[in-house]
């Protein structure tokens, strides 16, 4: 784990709390949506509203709290060879993991701070926009 990594902070004022009702106990620091109020995975094509900072365990009857980073530094699973100064964007399974975003006006949701591969938590920069690659 980089010096990076272990300097984000857990909880910030750039922090929503919103309901889910999935259980996203193993999305940790992944890419999440949201549509009719509700917090879910997000998947490419997909607007990321941010990046789930807690583990909640919602259900159908029994909304959790999502904590969603909106803005600023966060870690971020990868799910591709990233470099830092990659445009971000979910990947195409809805799982949440970050990919880079390919194509120019591509959709992204972070910028990499750390350079990783697959299955890597790495530091991203939280923030919207279209890739000008």
């Amino acid at each position: 784990m980089s010096a990076i990594v272990q300097n984000v902070p857990e909880i910030n004022e750039h922090d929503l709390s919103l309901k889910t009702a999935t259980d996203l106990s193993a999305h940790q620091y992944h890419f999440v949506k949201i549509a009719s109020g509700i917090i879910s995975l997000a998947a490419t094509g997909e607007k990321a509203i941010g990046i789930l900072q807690n583990a909640p365990v919602g259900t159908a009857t029994v909304a959790a709290v999502a904590h969603i980073r909106v803005m600023g530094l966060s870690k971020l699973k990868y799910e591709d060879t990233i470099a830092a100064g990659d445009y971000l964007k979910p990947n195409t399974t809805s799982s949440g993991k970050a990919i880079k975003a390919g194509t120019n006006k591509d959709q992204y949701g972070a910028v990499a701070v750390d350079d990783g591969v697959t299955g890597d938590l790495g530091v991203v920069i939280v923030e919207h926009g279209q890739a000008n690659v």
